[in-house]
């Protein structure tokens, strides 16, 4: 992966000096070289936010083909580097549908991908270039689609399918120049699976075209090894090693077999020339982690010690040094290590968190928080002696961020600030997404600080945008509107979260609906502008506009795309607003036809069966409830209550009326009306046929939780428990006791 990285960023300058030369030849369109340049600078020194504004910039003015093509990856790049995969995503499209046969489409095909394999996403990144790959036949895209889905089926171990894809791809890209990685790959699986028949056959059909091919030759050799053919493999690896006697591999390799043989004395002997040569520091890191595996832990010190001497900045070295004092029960030896480590260790290097994690991890329990306070007095006279050392104030924060002190480590943080301001928020982001990733409350004080702390900064905008997701999470729609609102109202994204806040979360259907016309008057990329079609569809059916909607929706339900789904689910809404229900319940299964897995598929199922469940008194309760609905949506809450009570009263045995009590409590809880909410759901319980019971019942006791009622929140949990023991709203209530005793 590592190597196609490479090859990629190489093709990528390459593409930029071929457009910044040659591109000056040719006499139209007139580009303005400077301006390109300065962007790409940008880009390269990481400034990805203002990069991003440059290259929005020249987008809009005269480029040429391979210039504009070079400025559309590079606005996917920059997205990305911020975390708004949707954006970088839509201009990775544009590059790939445009010329699906052209070198900044493979790239683009590549950043998608790694999009999801850079969060371990295998499946997804597998799965979106073998879409790729059928949809542009006979094409770079499919090239390199086709290799890459390969690549991710292995790395996410599935091997029948990734051995699959290898071998089509060696069949329909006999010329590649990935064929080398594709065979080594098929090697690698076939050995994973101890196949060493198909394992040996295929090397033995490459060795016979390039019988001097060393890494075949050593592939070889380690299939021996594998199957306990020592003599062969020893032979192979002697006979390599002649041709490449200062491979650490093969040494490591060769003192291998030489242990597992018993031969000690021999097995030492070639690991010790490991120490000697170029890339010192390196080789000794090497022959520290030998002798370590072979439990030879006094020569491991020795090792590691010799490269830290040469190299003190790798974070690594000290890592694995502190992991044989560990090894050895010598505690003192391991924090004393560490300590060293993150005072030599450069703020910027990724390591650093590793050295906490380490640090935190050497005692369990309350003995471990003992041992970090104790770490936290070490640093602490550090800071006395020398108070601007930026590495130990950015140890003290990542200390106290590990002791769950976060108003501690942010104050640290804030210091870091004053004492190192290169930094520019990089440290402080590590650890907000690790409270993100963790669902925790506390990434929106992380977050708020990289703004508060660093305004200047490309990361506040990504920042700030997370914070807003998080705010919008929590239904906290004022505070995320406040806070995008601080980012320029240009950034046509934010426009869009605006808009579907105030759609989705105020229910402010006038804003959102003037933030869409805004957007639609707009130039924007082919999948943006579906984007806000389909919002401003969804107001036109919230104001009873069903005939416009349509005509909006149905050429996007007719094609195929990833708008179809959402475009018909739409259609099917556009007539259940207007209780046309048949002709809703036949667009719904149309959704259940182009898909039965997405989370559309679970929406429209559930309005299938509302529909047809209620459909006595002639449907007519179930058109005044969703009138409540349509009402509720616009922001029209005294109306909505007043119609869903009207249902209730003229038609109380109608099967709707739980619904309509629901949508009622629903109403009240936005409105903070806990006790009347509550009152609400009550009637729901007294039906005793309803099926929305045990949910009712759940959703009183945590209005209790929200009115620090814990004792009648607990009471209203066991009888849930005691009154629907198998259902699934039991088990929820089963853990919100169970938090409650830890209270």
């Amino acid at each position: 992966m590592e190597c196609l990285q490479k090859i990629l960023v190489c093709m990528t300058l390459c593409s930029c000096l071929f457009c910044l030369s040659v591109g000056r030849s040719q006499n139209s369109p007139q580009e303005d070289y400077s301006a390109i340049q300065a962007a790409h600078d940008l880009y390269y020194d990481k400034k990805y936010s203002q990069a991003l504004s440059a290259y929005l910039v020249l987008l809009e003015g005269p480029l040429q083909t391979n210039t504009k093509d070079l400025v559309r990856l590079n606005i996917g790049r920059c997205y990305g580097e911020l975390g708004d995969d949707v954006n970088a995503i839509q201009f990775f499209r544009v590059l790939i549908d445009d010329k699906p046969d052209d070198s900044y489409a493979t790239q683009a095909v590549y950043q998608i991908a790694n999009l999801y394999a850079g969060r371990y996403q295998y499946g997804e990144a597998s799965q979106i270039c073998r879409k790729l790959a059928e949809k542009y036949p006979d094409t770079k895209t499919a090239s390199i689609a086709g290799y890459l889905t390969a690549q991710y089926l292995y790395y996410g171990q599935k091997y029948d399918e990734a051995i699959e894809c290898y071998r089509d791809y060696l069949n329909n890209y006999p010329s590649s120049p990935y064929r080398v990685s594709v065979i080594q790959a098929l090697i690698r699986i076939y050995g994973i699976r101890r196949e060493y028949g198909k394992a040996e056959r295929l090397i033995q059909d490459q060795l016979a075209i390039s019988s001097d091919d060393i890494r075949l030759l050593e592939q070889l050799a380690d299939l021996y090894k594998s199957q306990g053919r020592r003599k062969e493999a020893l032979e192979l690896y002697q006979g390599v090693l002649k041709r490449n006697p200062g491979d650490t591999n093969l040494l490591e390799k060769l003192g291998e077999l030489y242990a597992e043989s018993g031969q000690q004395d021999l097995a030492i002997e070639q690991w010790a020339k490991i120490g000697s040569g170029s890339n010192q520091y390196y080789r000794y890191q090497k022959l520290g982690k030998i002798y370590l595996a072979n439990q030879l832990y006094d020569r491991a010190i020795g090792a590691y010690k010799a490269a830290l001497d040469l190299n003190p900045k790798y974070t690594s070295l000290y890592i694995q040094l502190a992991n044989v004092y560990k090894i050895q029960g010598a505690v003192n030896k391991v924090v004393e290590t560490h300590m060293k480590a993150l005072n030599n260790v450069d703020i910027g290097a990724s390591g650093r968190s590793e050295i906490i994690t380490e640090l935190s991890g050497i005692y369990q329990g309350d003995r471990r928080y003992g041992l970090l306070n104790d770490v936290v007095i070490r640093i602490q006279s550090v800071l006395q002696l020398d108070p601007q050392n930026a590495k130990m104030v950015l140890a003290l924060a990542e200390i106290h961020f590990h002791l769950a002190d976060y108003e501690a480590s942010l104050d640290s943080f804030r210091r870091l600030r004053d004492l190192y301001p290169a930094d520019q928020g990089q440290q402080l982001e590590k650890y907000a997404q690790i409270l993100a990733r963790e669902g925790s409350a506390s990434a929106a004080q992380f977050y708020r600080a990289i703004a508060e702390f660093y305004p200047g900064s490309h990361l506040t905008r990504g920042a700030r945008v997370k914070l807003a997701q998080i705010y919008q999470k929590s239904e906290k729609w004022e505070e995320a509107i406040a806070v995008l609102q601080q980012i320029s109202t240009s950034d046509l994204s934010i426009l869009l979260l605006l808009g579907k806040i105030y759609l989705h979360g105020l229910y402010d259907l006038g804003a959102a609906e003037r933030i869409f016309q805004q957007l639609s008057t707009q130039r924007l990329v082919y999948n943006l502008q579906q984007k806000v079609n389909l919002l401003i569809a969804e107001c036109y059916i919230l104001r009873g506009r069903s005939v416009a909607a349509q005509s909006v929706l149905t050429p996007l339900a007719d094609k195929y795309s990833e708008f179809q789904l959402r475009a018909q689910k739409l259609i099917g809404d556009s007539y259940l607003f207007n209780a046309e229900f048949d002709k809703a319940v036949g667009s719904y299964k149309k959704v259940l036809e182009i898909s039965k897995s997405s989370s559309l598929s679970n929406d429209v199922l559930d309005l299938i069966v509302l529909i047809q469940s209620n459909g006595d008194f002639e449907k007519l309760p179930l058109k005044r409830y969703f009138e409540a609905v349509a009402a509720t949506r616009r922001g029209e809450m005294g109306m909505a209550i007043q119609v869903c009570r009207g249902v209730i009263e003229e038609f109380s045995n109608a099967s709707i009326v739980d619904d309509a009590w629901w949508l009622i409590a629903q109403i009240q809880v936005r409105q903070k009306a806990h006790g009347k909410a509550i009152e609400s759901l009550r009637n729901i319980v007294n039906i005793s046929q309803s099926l929305i019971v045990p949910e009712a019942q759940a959703k009183i006791a945590d209005l209790y939780m929200l009115k620090n009622d814990s004792e009648r929140a607990r009471q209203n949990y066991a009888s849930l428990i005691a009154d629907y023991p198998d259902s699934v709203m039991a088990n929820y209530a089963r853990q919100q006791i169970d938090l409650l005793g830890k209270k």
